[in-house]
Order: C-alpha cells, then sequence, then structure tokens
C-alpha cells in the first residue's frame, strides 16, 4: 500500500527507476486520431484542453461544450480510481486531529528545537570584512534567506486527493517545524485561482518558470516538488514564437498548400520585443471560447507538424512545441538546477489497473478522442524511466503503489504517501539547515547587507544624472564642501534614493580601501529611529575599524556622542564615508528630526565625508540652517531631452522597445512630471505595449499619483477589484510589511474577499488561492520590494509615492469608513492567534444570515505564540513578527482592552526585551498610556521606566522585578498568574503589603550623571532638568518619557573650585527653570552662557557673557526678566526675550541660589560668604548678612567650611520671610526686611540643599544629604513642624520643584542619577509605607556584619556615627547594645571568629568634606555583648596615617593604611605582631580563617601574602585588575577568595602557599561592587553593587542563582538559603532564595 519501497505494476518501472534503454519518442503526428464512433465524437466535443487533459486549468478552464450529454454519459459509466481518489481528496483522513497533535510526529519538533540552539556557523572573515566596510558586492556572501519555499508540480485533477491532503495536514506541520527553526515556509500551488481574465494574456506558463526560478533562488531548504502519476500533462501552442522559426513554419504550410489563415490571424509580430518575434494574440471578451479553442487546435496540429519537419536535426527547438507544462517546470525545477540533490523531490503514484477499462479512467491519462495519447505517454514513460534517474539522486524519487480499488485502500495510500512527503521535506529541511541555513543570526551583519543589497538594487535601475554625480565627486575628491556634510535634496520620485546609492559604489571606485557605510532610513526595522540608527552605524564603525563594540552605549545621547567620537577612527588608507538617505523618514523619538545628534555645527574629522538627502521637510530645514549653500545639492526634474534616451534604457532593461508615436504620447505626458520616479512608471507601461497596439492620451497619467492609480486600476481589472483592495490595503496598513505566507494568511481570513473568489467554486479548505497573489506580485514587480524584518521577508512599497498613493486608495477612512480599522483589526487578530482553529462563516448566499447557524471552518492558520517551541539553556526561537507588528495594529485600532492585557503579560516583556526591543516595548507602552490616560498602564509606564537599565540588560529580571512590587501592582499581579516562572525569584519576606497610595509616583532614569537642577513646567505636564553629563531632558510627567533631549552642553569640573579644600560641587551645573508661562526654559552653562529653549527641547537663542560658570538663574514673576548667577558672584539681569543685558551686581563670593520676591521687587541671593536681599531695579544691596565663623573651627577649616555656610534659599509666598538651607543641617527663618535670623528648625542630621514652599506657605519641603526628603507644617507664622520624612533616594538629594499648577506632586533630584515624582497629597496624608519608602527611617547602610553563630549581627547607617549590635530575631529593636560616637562614620565592622569582640573601622570622614580625613580614622575592638571598648588598635605613625582597611583571623588583625602600611596585630593582646610597607590608599584588606593568608588591595593592584607567626612572604602579585579593586573576601575554607572591582567585575581565584590562579571571571555586574559575602558553608555567594545584588551558586562554577534589584550596600547570609541585606536607603531586607 504505497510505500517508498513498493514496486511499480506496468507500464512504469519499479520504485527504484531501471536502467532499462527507453528511447525518446520522436516528434510526429501521430497522436492526432481521427474521430472513429459517436463516443469518440461525444469525447472529443467535450474539450478539456488542447489536448484533451482537464489540467488545462493551468492555462484556462477551457470551452464549455456538451457537458451535460458527458455528465450524462459518466453516470452510466462509472470511473472506479477517479471516484475513490475524488472521495479522498474530501475526506478527513487523520481524525485523531492535527499532525502536530499526533504523537508520533513530535519527535520531528524536539529535532528542530535541538538544531535551534545548535553552534551557528560564522561567516567567514573576509565576508564579514566585506560586509562591514560596505562592499556592495559581497564575495562568498552565503544565503541569509530564512525561508523554504516549494513549488508544487504536477497534472491537476489526478493528483486532487494528495494534493488536498498535503495543504490540509502536512505543509501546516511542516510551516510549524519551520518556525521553530525561525523559518517561513511557502508553497506555490498553480492550481487554484486561474481566471479567463489571468489566462487569457497566455502568461502562466512563463510565470510558473518565473515562479519556480524565484523558489529556487530563495528557499533555504528544498524548492521543487513535483508528483507524477498516469498523465503527462497539458501541452501549450507557444506564446511567443521567434520571427524566424515562425517564418519557416509559415513557409512550410504555405508550401505544402496547407490553409495558414489562422496562423496569420492568431499570430502577429510585434516589433517592439528587442528580437522580433510573434506573439498570440488573447481571447476577446466578446469571442465564442469553444471556437477560439478549436481554432487553437487546428493551429497547433500545423505548428507541429511544421516543427517535426523544419526543426528535425534540431531537437531542442523541435521539443518546446511538444513538451507539457509538467515537463517544462521539471527542466527547470529540477534538471537544470545546479543544486537538485537538496532542492528537489519527487513522488510516483502508480495506480492499480490503470491499464484496463480505458474509458473508466480518462480522467487520469492523457487522452486523444478515445484512445490514451500514445505520444504524450511515451514521453512520461521517457521522462520516468530515464531521465529522471539520469538527473535525480535515488534518494529524491519515490514511488508509490495504490493496491486496493477501494475508498478505505485509497485513504490508506494516500496518508502513507502523505507521510513519505512530509518526512522527506522535513529531512531535507533539516538536513539543508544543517549545511547551510544554520547560519549566525548577527542582527548587525543582517542590517547592514540589507542596506547594501538595497543599494545594489537601487543601482542597477539607475540611469542619468551626470551633473549631481559630478558634483558628488568634486565633494569627495575636496574640490568642494570642505568638511562639512553634503545635501541631496529634491521633490519626491526624483530619484535621490538611487542617486545615493550610485554615489556609495562611486566612494568604494574614488576610495579603493575606504569603509563606506550607507543607510536608506525607514526601510529597515533598525533605520526607522534616530536611536536604533545611530547603533547601528556606530556598531559597524566599530566592527570596521576592529573597536571594543561592547564599549558602545544604548542610550541616544551617549550613542550621538560615541558615534561623533568613532569618526575619528578614520584614516588616510581607511576613509570613512556615510551615506544616510531619506533623513525626512526618521521618526520623531529621541528628536531624531532635529538632527541634533549630527552635531552639523560641528566640522568633521579628516578622511571623513557624509553625505546626507531629504525632502522638503524640517529636516531639509534644519540642514540648511546649519551648512554653507554650496553643501546642498539640488536634484533638478530632468531636461526634455533626457527623457526618451533614459527610457529607452529602461525599455532595454525590460527586454523591449517602443515605436516613434508610442514614445512621443508619453513624453508628451512626462514633461509635465520631469522625472525618474515617473519615467519608470512610463516604462512598465510601455513594455507591456506591442508594436502594433494603439495608445491613447487616457491611458496614461501627468501625475506619478495618478500613473500608480492606473497601475493600481489594472490589476483591479485583471485580479478583483476586492481581492487587490484588500490585499494592497494589508501590506499598506502594516508596520513593516507582510511576508507571502502572512498575507496569504490574512486575506484567508478576508470573507469579503473569499466570498469575491469562491463565486463558482470552492476549495478543499477555506482558503485563499496562493496562485492569485502570486499573479499580484508577479504584475506589481519591482514597485513591491522583499526586505527583511525580524527573520522574515517581508514585501513592502519600493517608494514612499507608492504607500502614500495605497494609503489615500485603501485606508482612505473618509472614502471608505471601514477600511483602515479593518486592516488594523484584521492584522492584529492574525498576530494574536484569534482565528486559529477556524472562523466562524454564514455562506454569502443565505437568505437569512440570522436564521442560519455559522460554520467554523478552518483557514489553516499557524499559532501565533511568543516564542516558539521550548527554552532550551537559555535559547529562545522569538516570534519576532507577533510582538513587533501585534502592539502597532492595537494602538491603531484604540483597542485598549487587548492592549493592556498584552502589555501586562510579563512574557511578553520578558520577549519584547530579549528580542533587542526593549526601548520600543517601553516607546508603546507610553502611547498605550496616554491613550489610557490612567490606570495599569500608566502605573506600569511608571515601573518600567523605573527599571529600564536592568530590562534592557537582563530581559529575565521582569519576573524579579515584579516580585518587589506591593501585592496591588499590576506587574506583582501579573506575576502570580504564571504557572512557570523561567528564573529564580529572590522573594524579600520584609516587603510589605501596605495598601495604601504611593508616594513616589515615578522615578526618572535617563540621566547618566548627577542630575543638580530640575523644574516643573506651569501646567505641571512637564519636567526639565540637568545634569553633569552634560544634556538637558525634558520629561513627560504622566509616563515618565523623555520628549527630549539636548545633549551639546558642556560638563562640570570637579573638584569644584581650587580655591577651596571642599572636595563637592555646591551649584547646580547647567541649571534650568520654565518660564512662568511655560513656554521656554532658560539655562546656564559651565561655559557662562545663557540659553533658551522652546518647551520641546529646541534651542532657541543664546547669549555669551564675560563669566565664570552659571550657578542659578531664574524667571522673573511677570516674566520679563531673568535672573542668572555665575561662579565669579556676579548677579545678571536679562530681559527674558532677548536675552538682552540690563544690569549687574558684584557680590563677594560665588552665588549658590537666588530667589524672586512674590512681586518681583527683590532677590534673595546665597552666596557662599553670606545670604543678600537685592533690589531688581535698580539693581542694589538692600542688606547682606556675611557667614560667622562657628566655634571651637581653626582658621583654615572656617576658610573651607563654615557651619553657617548657607547652601539654598527661597522666599516664603507672603513675601515676608526667607527660608534658608544651610551646611549646619538646619533650616533658618529670616525677616526679609532686616536680614535677621528669627530661628532655626534643626530635625535633619545632614547639610540641606534645596527649599520649597507651596502657594499657601501651608507645607515646606526640604531635601538633605541624609537622602531624605521632609515635609513641614506651618501651624502659624513661624513655626513648623515635621510630619513625615520620605526616604527613596540611594544618595544625596540636591534639588527640589513644586508641581506649580495643582501642586499636587513634587519632583527631587538626587546623586543617585535620578529624578522621583513624589504624590504631594499622599505625602501630606502620611502614607508613606510604599515600595519606594523604607517602612524604617534609619540612613543607608555603611557596614553590615554577621556573628560565627548566626545570633546577632552588627549594623552601621550612613550619618549615625555608631555601630549597632542587635539579636537575630529582632532587628528592629537595640537589644544588646551600640558603640560610642565616634568621630567620623564606621565604614566596616567585623565579629570576631570566636564571636565575642566586634571591630569597627571610623573612616574620619563625618560629612565635612575635607581633605585627609582618613587621618582621622580610627580601628577599634569592642566587647560583642554590650558594647564595651576594648582597645583602639595604633597605626597612626603620631597623626601621620590612619587605618583604611582590615579584616580579622583566628589569631591576628590585619589592617591596611592610608599610608599603605600593613600591621598584623595579635587577636587577643591587641599588640602588633609585624609590619610592612606597600602600596598607599590600601582600600582592602581580607583574611582567611585559619590566618595563613592575606590579601590586599591597592588601585588595581592585588598582592596575596603568606603568614607565618611575625613572618610574612609574597605568595603572588596578581594581574592587574580591569579597574580598581573595591572589595575582597575569602572563601570559609580558605581555598578561594574574590576580588570585586569598580568596573563590577567579579574576580575568582584559587589559592596554594605557593601559587594563586584564576579561575573564572563574573560579569553579571556593570558598575562597582560594594560587598562580598559568602555563606557559613560557602556554597553560595552574595554580591553587591550596580544597584543589585547577586546570588552565586559557588558549588556549582558560581553560576547566578538569582538577583535582587535594589540599591544594596552589604549583605550577609543569615542561613544557606536567607540573606539580609541592607540599602542605600536605610532598610534591611530579608531575603529568600
Amino acid at each position: 500500500m504505497g510505500s517508498g519501497s513498493s514496486k511499480r505494476s506496468s507500464p512504469t518501472s519499479a520504485s527504484k527507476p531501471t536502467k532499462a534503454v527507453v528511447e525518446e519518442p520522436k516528434s510526429n503526428t501521430a497522436s492526432f486520431p481521427k474521430q472513429v464512433d459517436d463516443l469518440n465524437d461525444l469525447l472529443n466535443n467535450t474539450k478539456l484542453g488542447a489536448d484533451g487533459n482537464d489540467n488545462v486549468a493551468k492555462e484556462t478552464d477551457g470551452p464549455s461544450g456538451n457537458d451535460d450529454k458527458m455528465d450524462a454519459f459518466l453516470t452510466e459509466v462509472p470511473e472506479p480510481w477517479l471516484d475513490i481518489l475524488n472521495e479522498v481528496a474530501d475526506s478527513e483522513l487523520w481524525p485523531g486531529g492535527k499532525r502536530s497533535e499526533r504523537p508520533e510526529w513530535q519527535e520531528f519538533f524536539t529535532k528542530a528545537d535541538e538544531l535551534a540552539k545548535s553552534p551557528k556557523k560564522e561567516l567567514s572573515l573576509k565576508t564579514k570584512t566585506a560586509i562591514y566596510s560596505g562592499e556592495l558586492v559581497i564575495p562568498d556572501l552565503p544565503d541569509m534567506n530564512k525561508k523554504v519555499l516549494v513549488f508544487v508540480s504536477s497534472t491537476f485533477t489526478d493528483t486532487k486527493a494528495e494534493r488536498n491532503n498535503l495543504m490540509k495536514d502536512v505543509y501546516p506541520y511542516v510551516r510549524e517545524i519551520c518556525r521553530r527553526l525561525g523559518l517561513e515556509f511557502g508553497t506555490i500551488d498553480m492550481r487554484w485561482g486561474v481566471t479567463d481574465e489571468a489566462t487569457k494574456h497566455h502568461a502562466t506558463v512563463k510565470m510558473c518558470v518565473d515562479e519556480i526560478q524565484r523558489c529556487i533562488k530563495e528557499s533555504c531548504g528544498p524548492a521543487f516538488l513535483c508528483i507524477l502519476s498516469h498523465k503527462y500533462g497539458y501541452r501549450p501552442i507557444p506564446a511567443t514564437i521567434e520571427e524566424s522559426e515562425y517564418e519557416m513554419i509559415l513557409a512550410y504550410l504555405i508550401n505544402n498548400n496547407q490553409d495558414a489563415s489562422l496562423l496569420k490571424t492568431f499570430y502577429r509580430l510585434d516589433k517592439n520585443a528587442l528580437e522580433q518575434e510573434y506573439v498570440l494574440r488573447s481571447m476577446r471578451d466578446d469571442e465564442d471560447k469553444d471556437q477560439w479553442w478549436k481554432d487553437i487546435e487546428v493551429i497547433q496540429e500545423q505548428i507541429r507538424q511544421a516543427a517535426v519537419e523544419c526543426f528535425h536535426g534540431k531537437p531542442d527547438i523541435c521539443s518546446k512545441y511538444f513538451v507539457s507544462v509538467t515537463e517544462m517546470e521539471i527542466q527547470s525545477g529540477a534538471f537544470k538546477n545546479l543544486d537538485r540533490d537538496n532542492q528537489s523531490c519527487f513522488m510516483i503514484r502508480e495506480l492499480r489497473d490503470i491499464e484496463n477499462k480505458i474509458h473508466h479512467h480518462r480522467r487520469l491519462r492523457d487522452m486523444k478522442g478515445s484512445e490514451v495519447d500514445k505520444d504524450a505517454n511515451e514521453r512520461l514513460q521517457f521522462l520516468i524511466q530515464k531521465k529522471l534517474p539520469e538527473k535525480v539522486r535515488h534518494e529524491n524519487i519515490h514511488t508509490f503503489n495504490y493496491s486496493y480499488v477501494n475508498v478505505k485502500g485509497g485513504m490508506q495510500s494516500v496518508r502513507q504517501f502523505c507521510d513519505q512527503a512530509c518526512r522527506k521535506i522535513i529531512g531535507m529541511i533539516f538536513d539543508s539547515f544543517e549545511k547551510k541555513g544554520n547560519i549566525e543570526n548577527d542582527t548587525d551583519v543582517v542590517e547592514i547587507v540589507q542596506h547594501l543589497k538595497l543599494a545594489e538594487e537601487k543601482r542597477r535601475l539607475f540611469v542619468g544624472r551626470e551633473k549631481e554625480l559630478t558634483e558628488i565627486k568634486r565633494y569627495f575628491t575636496g574640490k568642494t564642501g570642505g568638511n562639512k556634510p553634503l545635501v541631496i535634496s529634491g521633490s519626491s520620485g526624483s530619484g535621490k534614493t538611487a542617486l545615493m546609492a550610485v554615489s556609495a559604489g562611486k566612494a568604494k571606485e574614488i576610495f579603493k580601501n575606504s569603509v563606506v557605510i550607507v543607510r536608506f532610513i525607514g526601510t529597515t526595522s533598525q533605520s526607522g529611529s534616530v536611536r536604533s540608527l545611530l547603533l547601528s552605524i556606530c556598531k559597524q564603525i566599530a566592527h570596521a575599524y576592529f573597536q571594543d563594540v561592547a564599549l558602545i552605549p544604548d542610550s541616544t545621547r551617549e550613542l550621538a556622542d560615541y558615534f561623533r567620537n568613532a569618526l575619528n577612527n578614520a584614516t588616510k588608507t581607511t576613509p570613512l564615508i556615510i551615506h544616510l538617505d531619506s533623513l525626512d523618514q526618521l521618526s520623531s523619538d529621541d528628536n531624531g528630526r532635529k538632527l541634533d545628534w549630527l552635531k552639523l555645527d560641528a566640522n568633521l574629522p579628516k578622511h571623513v565625508k557624509v553625505v546626507l538627502s531629504s525632502l522638503e521637510a524640517d529636516t531639509l530645514y534644519v540642514l540648511q540652517k546649519h551648512l554653507p549653500q554650496e553643501n546642498i545639492v539640488h536634484v533638478m526634474k530632468l531636461l526634455p531631452g533626457e527623457g526618451p534616451e533614459i527610457l529607452q534604457k529602461m525599455m532595454k532593461c525590460k527586454g523591449r522597445k517602443i515605436t516613434e508615436p508610442q514614445m512621443k504620447l508619453v513624453m508628451n505626458a512626462f514633461l509635465n512630471t520631469p522625472l525618474p520616479l515617473y519615467l519608470s512608471l512610463a516604462a512598465d507601461i510601455a513594455s507591456r505595449l506591442k508594436s502594433y497596439d494603439n495608445i491613447e492620451a487616457d491611458d496614461i497619467s501627468p501625475t506619478i499619483k495618478g500613473m500608480i492609480t492606473i497601475l493600481f486600476e489594472r490589476l483591479e481589472n485583471m485580479f478583483g477589484k476586492i481581492f487587490v483592495q484588500h490585499a494592497l490595503a494589508y501590506i499598506t496598513a502594516s508596520k513593516h510589511g507582510l511576508s507571502q505566507n502572512e498575507l496569504e494568511d490574512i486575506l484567508s481570513c478576508d470573507d469579503v474577499v473569499l466570498d469575491s473568489l469562491f463565486q463558482y467554486w470552492t476549495p478543499p479548505m477555506r482558503r485563499m488561492p496562493p496562485l492569485l497573489w502570486t499573479r499580484v506580485r508577479h504584475e506589481l514587480g519591482q514597485y513591491l520590494s522583499e526586505r527583511g524584518s525580524d527573520g522574515v521577508t517581508v514585501l513592502t512599497w519600493f517608494h514612499r509615492q507608492f504607500s502614500e498613493t495605497a494609503k489615500e486608495r485603501y485606508l482612505n477612512t473618509s472614502a471608505d469608513s471601514d477600511m483602515n480599522h479593518n486592516a488594523h483589526s484584521a492584522i492584529a487578530d492574525y498576530f494574536d492567534s484569534k482565528w486559529v482553529g477556524g472562523k466562524e462563516y454564514i455562506s454569502k448566499g443565505s437568505k437569512s444570515k440570522a436564521s442560519v447557524k455559522p460554520v467554523v471552518e478552518d483557514r489553516g492558520l499557524p499559532e501565533q505564540p511568543l516564542v516558539y517551541g521550548n527554552r532550551v539553556k537559555g535559547f529562545q526561537n522569538i516570534n519576532r513578527r507577533k510582538i513587533r507588528e501585534l502592539p502597532y495594529h492595537l494602538l491603531k485600532l484604540g483597542d485598549m482592552e487587548r492592549f493592556s492585557k498584552l502589555f501586562l503579560d510579563l512574557k511578553f516583556v520578558e520577549t519584547k526585551f530579549e528580542a533587542g526591543m526593549g526601548h520600543e516595548y517601553y516607546s508603546e507602552l507610553t502611547d498605550g498610556a496616554k491613550i489610557a490616560k490612567a490606570g495599569n498602564l500608566i502605573r506600569m509606564v511608571r515601573f518600567i521606566g523605573s527599571n529600564l537599565s536592568f530590562l534592557l540588560r537582563e530581559p529575565l529580571s521582569i519576573y524579579q522585578l515584579a516580585s518587589q512590587q506591593l501585592e496591588h501592582h499590576p506587574a506583582r499581579q501579573q506575576l502570580t498568574k504564571l504557572h512557570e516562572i523561567p528564573t529564580t525569584v529572590i522573594k524579600n519576606t520584609t516587603l510589605s503589603d501596605d495598601t495604601s497610595n504611593e508616594v513616589c509616583e515615578l522615578t526618572l532614569q535617563g540621566h547618566k550623571e548627577s542630575p543638580l537642577s530640575c523644574d516643573f513646567s506651569p501646567k505641571g505636564d512637564k519636567i526639565v532638568s540637568t545634569s553633569t553629563d552634560g544634556c538637558l531632558r525634558i520629561w513627560d510627567v504622566l509616563t515618565g518619557s523623555e520628549v527630549a533631549v539636548y545633549t551639546s552642553l558642556p560638563s562640570s569640573s570637579v573638584p569644584d573650585d581650587k580655591r577651596t579644600q571642599m572636595n563637592m560641587l555646591v551649584h547646580s551645573v547647567n541649571p534650568c527653570c520654565f518660564s512662568r508661562d511655560g513656554e521656554t526654559i532658560a539655562l546656564g552653562t559651565e561655559e557662562a552662557e545663557i540659553v533658551l529653549f522652546d518647551c520641546d527641547g529646541t534651542k532657541l537663542k543664546s547669549e555669551p557673557t564675560e563669566n565664570d560658570r552659571v550657578t542659578c538663574i531664574q524667571f522673573s514673576p511677570d516674566n520679563k526678566s531673568i535672573a542668572t548667577g555665575f561662579m565669579n558672584g556676579k548677579l545678571y539681569i536679562s530681559k527674558a526675550e532677548t536675552l538682552e543685558h540690563c544690569g549687574t551686581l558684584q557680590l563677594e563670593h560665588e552665588i549658590l541660589d537666588l530667589d524672586f520676591s512674590p512681586d518681583g521687587d527683590m532677590l534673595a541671593v546665597v552666596c557662599r560668604t553670606g545670604l543678600a536681599r537685592i533690589k531688581t531695579e535698580p539693581l542694589t544691596f538692600d542688606w547682606f548678612t556675611r557667614n560667622m565663623p562657628g566655634k571651637g573651627q581653626r582658621r583654615n577649616e572656617r576658610r573651607a567650611l563654615r557651619p553657617e555656610l548657607v547652601l539654598c534659599g527661597c522666599y516664603h509666598p507672603g513675601g515676608r520671610r526667607i527660608m534658608t538651607g544651610s551646611a549646619d543641617n538646619h533650616i533658618g527663618i529670616w525677616d526679609a526686611s532686616k536680614g535677621v535670623c528669627l530661628q532655626k528648625l534643626g530635625e535633619h542630621p545632614a547639610w540641606i540643599w534645596s527649599i520649597k514652599i507651596t502657594k499657601d506657605g501651608t507645607y515646606m519641603f526640604s531635601a538633605s544629604s541624609d537622602r531624605s526628603i521632609k515635609l513641614w507644617k506651618s501651624t502659624k507664622e513661624d513655626v513648623w513642624e515635621v510630619v513625615s520624612t520620605f526616604y527613596g533616594h540611594s544618595h544625596r538629594v540636591v534639588c527640589l520643584a513644586v508641581d506649580k499648577n495643582t501642586e499636587s506632586r513634587l519632583v527631587s533630584a538626587s546623586l543617585d542619577c535620578t529624578l522621583k515624582v513624589w504624590d504631594l497629597n499622599a505625602m501630606k496624608q502620611n502614607t508613606s509605607k510604599t515600595e519606594a519608602v523604607p517602612v524604617e527611617a534609619d540612613l543607608h547602610f555603611n557596614s553590615l556584619c554577621i556573628s560565627p553563630s548566626l545570633l546577632q549581627i552588627a549594623k552601621s547607617n550612613g550619618w549615625s556615627r555608631s555601630c549597632e549590635i542587635q539579636s537575630i530575631d529582632s532587628v528592629d529593636d537595640n537589644d544588646i547594645g551600640r558603640t560610642e560616637d565616634h568621630h567620623g562614620f564606621v565604614k566596616k565592622a567585623e565579629f570576631t571568629s570566636d564571636g565575642s569582640k566586634l571591630l569597627v573601622l571610623d573612616h574620619g570622614h563625618r560629612g565635612d568634606y575635607l581633605a585627609k580625613s582618613a587621618l582621622q580614622a580610627k580601628c577599634v575592638v569592642y566587647y560583642a555583648m554590650d558594647c564595651t571598648k576594648l582597645h583602639e588598635l595604633n597605626v597612626s605613625d603620631g597623626g601621620k596615617d590612619g587605618p583604611t582597611a582590615f579584616s580579622c583571623s583566628c589569631s591576628y588583625i590585619a589592617v591596611g593604611t592610608y599610608l599603605g602600611k600593613i600591621w598584623l596585630f595579635d587577636i587577643n593582646s591587641y599588640t602588633p605582631i609585624t609590619s610592612w610597607k606597600w602600596e598607599p590608599n590600601i582600600v582592602a584588606v581580607a583574611c582567611s580563617s585559619e590566618g595563613g593568608h592575606v590579601i590586599t588591595a591597592a588601585g588595581r593592584e592585588c598582592t596575596v601574602w603568606k603568614i607565618n607567626g611575625e613572618k610574612h612572604s609574597t605568595v603572588s602579585e596578581l594581574p592587574e585588575h580591569d579597574s580598581n579593586i573595591t572589595t575582597s573576601m575569602f572563601s570559609p575554607n580558605g581555598h578561594t577568595f574574590v576580588t570585586g572591582t569598580e568596573s563590577g567585575k567579579i574576580y575568582v581565584w584559587n589559592i596554594s602557599d605557593t601559587s594563586v590562579i584564576l579561575c573564572q571571571t563574573l560579569t553579571s555586574h556593570t558598575a562597582s561592587i560594594k560587598d562580598i559575602s559568602f555563606s557559613k558553608s560557602g556554597k553560595h555567594m552574595i554580591s553587591c553593587g550596580d544597584l543589585s545584588a547577586r546570588v552565586w551558586n559557588v558549588e556549582d562554577g558560581c553560576k547566578l542563582k538569582g538577583v535582587y534589584y535594589a540599591p544594596v550596600n552589604c549583605a550577609v547570609f543569615k542561613s544557606e538559603h536567607e540573606v539580609l541585606a541592607g540599602d542605600a536607603v536605610g532598610k534591611l531586607n530579608c531575603l529568600c532564595f
């Protein structure tokens, strides 16, 4: 029953083709028998094709003859095999469900998953070098196609059963297999959908061959599947005959006295072909169809007779008049295919007893009258038995013997046929994937190749433009343009893109070893936004010039800076030429269209050329503003004389010519739109003209849009208006195009389309016939481009004019209110898997749809999971198409219900970030939140925005981050719904479940350095901030997204001022503020310049001054003036609109802050030496109060820092008081009229940097170095009390601003590089227990240690200057003791090995920021039971030195000092054992538990010492670390130690008495390591740094086990799976894993 090993019965051979000698049949006319009887007459009159074969459907439906007579005859003469196969074709052969659900077929999924994760083949160095250097023709570039495209060839009605079941059962399964491999699978099946309109031009055969060639070229697996049985197939009459051959045939007929009138009538000479030919005319609409076919049969017989006589010595010429379409396909798909062994497969079917009762099986054979067509049968036998074995390897030929002539047997045979076909196709896919398809999927390389291929494609179509090319060449050779970019501008359709492509090629010719970078903006998913564009370009430059790609930043601002620096890689021998086409196609994200990232005012480095192009749009206006006029090349319209020459060149490329009358008409229209795109469209029309065709003026439009419309109308007329409209609408509505499979699937769910197609026939399943779209695509030609998008080849418009015209025609809501919505809805439904398994359908013919129950019909759609297959060893095969397209269409629809469900799904978030689309996810989420305006989406925006840096680096962090939110948070709620989490989640058992309002609404992350200035817009919808990173950012308050970034501000210098001993900044850097109306932003720079921006971040004007750094700036209450303070003590007043200078006043010292009085008549000015009130008109002192020296301070200390140093000040809204914050930790209340300090408020333990008051004067907010914000309430004048204290920042809070509109929000800026937006209403209600605010109001953790018994902990917090010992079971209570007040903060504490003593390091610094504070440091030993002081270890060397690090072993204490001395003290007597000199500024010391080894670290140096009593020796001086060492630690057994660095790397070392070996480098952290600790068993390790704590499984090779995302400063193991973690906001967290 049908297997690959079954024998083939007579007349064909067994499954292995025989070696018997089979002669090729001679071409003759014996296969045209006379009609001999009534039955023969009946059969011959029922024409099924020129050869009497029903597979003529490839070309036509055939004439309608005596159909009723034939049907009656067939009911009397049964046809067993035809009946059997027809019934099998319509049967369900596999009741057990889809093939993908059957157990025996699951093994292929497993194999596919294994192949998908197998090591990828790397491109050769030669190929990569060519790609990175921008070679337009890349040598040895492997096939990077990610699709399997199979042409299915066979005769038609006789193989219906097999083809139907392949389509229903096999192809969907193969498609799923391919998806798991990252491939797209499709078939080209010419059986369905051929209409009269589509066939009457006789182009089907050519299209078959073209499609086969496309499959061979594009498929990375099998490309040709042929099913053969007992029919040779339809043998068409030639659509064209070469002129010389036609004349020989015509002469033969005339010479032999045959009537050649039909030949002359049906064939006409076309002189427009380059080689003139005779063309078979098309059937006219009003022509008798039956008579037309009768005439064709006569002509065919005449041609064949003549061919035998005229070309008997030329078999290749003669055979083309006899060969069937099926054999033509085999020749193209297999015989002429050099890769046929890997791309072609043959399935040969043998039906039992087919030779008997020939009339019963006539539809399964080639018939001529009542007999089998002898010539066709001989050709079939020769093909199967002779040609196939010679050309195709045995393994690719499978023969099936259908033995049982009944339905049950037929079903079994077809099942086996399909099973074998499935196995063979999958096997070929697997083999091909392993050999050549499993190429590294380097998205950077793929992106470059996409643009290089597009450049080469555009170059091939380019003609003319010699003038513009000359200008470009002059620029390249340095004759024009100087060191600025060159700009190509022109109208749409003028050929700018093609010109840019040619320019890139010219650059390669001129600069032989150059690196040419070309990007056609908007043509790929990575070239649409400035961030992704810059990232791609920077990576190519880095690869091309052998730079470290890992150093490329991620943010747009940093990318812009990196890009400018990367240009300096260019050299004389390897110059850099960059082409950026269509800047106007950039999205507005990150202000990309403002082109700040190009830094146009700066000169290009030597050996760098940049060519840009733009339409006449905002981008061109920016370019014109910044570049010389000579650098703008305008692409002009073509001259009248250029049109004919260019058109003829275009026609020649198409193999066509044009007559003079036709040329004249086209050129008359061309004069209206003399552009290359117009000529291309005109050439497309002209190429279809025969020399004898007439063309009217109405056939050609004078505009490009009109020409495109003509093209669309022609397609609609040829293939059906509804079908074409919907198909093109879907392509136009898509985000980045649709693949052919996607388009066919979407159309197959469009019942309006299917109803229009299925008027007269119904396919085996309700799907769109693939052939229909194949024909449309064929007709569109070059105007529909194929481009890569997320691993899939998609169809998208060749030019924006097509997109715009299609959008207006097919998605215009004013013309059709539903089509735009329906298009986006259909695409969204497809990617959302809405119709997988079937879609309901009510027949169009139903009279009452309300009374008819819908039928669910399977449309053959694949599932659209987020990930194909299962995660294998961390690998995921992501469905990039879904996660790219679905959000876009849901947003277009405004379907916020589905959008919210999708974007709250943590698996979707993880997948999107893992696919490298994190920024896109955040942007889409932000857009959705703006539409929704409230609810979970806004909270999700804030959650994602606050953790964006983590998610971009570690997509799996979404689950851990979600677990750290409060119970009512949407991310936490989504986490509880997951059945399986793909990573270890570390649980915080101390996380509060309080569901009260969140005080901290939003954390803004984007600044790479400390933001020191911020302000709310008057409307409260935006925040502006500036930072020491040299950029200004404008934020959307609702979502936290960046509205704009200005990146060209000067950066700050630290230390702040060489004239002071303070190593810190006490003023804002590039301070900024909004105007009172919110229309402008004022900013003062570090270069003493005053700058105005609009509210969107566009620079308006600037005014330089002859001063030193701007320190503060503010608009007057009437918005007419700007007050500016400078570093040199000068106060400026300028006009707000023009920046015209109005007045200057000199103060004694640096101005730190200023604030206008409510009426604007006065200014409160804070400078380093005091507080002043200054009149604004005229600018004069009203009073000045100087800072006084503090009691007990030495003179040099008073100069450096006085306790009364006022840092900030603001007016009380009543105007009678001035409030100040000072370095003495107090808020001062001053009488504004007298300059007298009335009282001080002393609730902060540290400096106060900013004060703000609400408009009604009731509430005041203060920000401090203690990392807190305090809320004060005034009960009466000058009486204030603290209502609440709020924590959330992990470093000093330096600036505050209140939402002036609603006073419902407060923004704070901190040295932790973040801004936080606070809910003032919640703050006033004292609802402080939120995820952003710690439950306890302790300060940041400095150190944390645990006793050896694991029963006590010792902890020190930031500003407390003490160390507390607490019981492990009651960490909230001070139940044991506290060390005495220290001079400075406690840097480290450690229990001795027996737990009886506690060592504490007071590192001398106490918040005064004085140099050499380390000399005040002390190392003190305390009794652990009651914190009694036992001893102070003396390492001071007479006050010249101080301790900086220490560690304990069981026998001694090791101490490292400021001057680099190492001391060993006896653990019991505290007497010095020994000491020796090493490197200064020792930062870390670690002792092994038994005392045999000591590690010391300073800078990047680290040495391991062997200790033996009083003796020490060097075991190893470790290789220099990549950055400064911050910490070190031994494992409990002493065999391993680790060192942590500022870069975030952790080095793991194995140690012995004689050597140290580096075993591993852990790179998970990205910033400085603050602390490392081991569990008591040594099985686990925890490291703290880069705002996270990471748990490592030491036993499993230091494999990362889990990450807790918070600013953890230090951590210790409470048990093997429990950790106590002290963070930067004062919380002690208990973490379990």
